[in-house]
């Protein structure tokens, strides 16, 4: 297709400190979800998560997430769902994510990630 959309350009997270959200499962209030973020840009996320949370599909929204970047700090994040895989090995779940709406520390709490990864 001659239409190509440009995309932010994503960062890898470091394996021993990378940034988790939590988010209430959007079909039952009152459990929460857990994801591993495996890279992340401005506006969006590639998240790892359980096999047990294989109901989440594209189209569906993450209205009420944290992002806590250990040592930093956290902030809230509205999430939607755009795309969705397992990972070579089939034991989790990686879902790609945009960012809908977030708090005002957003961008801040990623560029110090980014700058402590050097």
């Amino acid at each position: 297709s001659k239409y190509v959309l440009a995309r932010a350009e994503r960062f890898m997270t470091h394996s021993v400190n990378s940034p988790v959200v939590s988010s209430q499962d959007p079909l039952d209030p009152n459990r929460i979800i857990y994801f591993k973020a495996i890279n992340v840009s401005t506006t969006g996320l590639l998240l790892s998560t359980s096999l047990s949370n294989k109901h989440l599909f594209p189209g569906m929204e993450l209205k009420t997430a944290i992002l806590e970047i250990p040592g930093i700090g956290k902030t809230d994040v509205s999430l939607f769902i755009e795309n969705s895989r397992s990972t070579e090995d089939g034991k989790n779940i990686l879902f790609g994510v945009s960012i809908k709406s977030t708090s005002h520390n957003y961008h801040d709490l990623i560029s110090k990630y980014l700058s402590n990864l050097g």
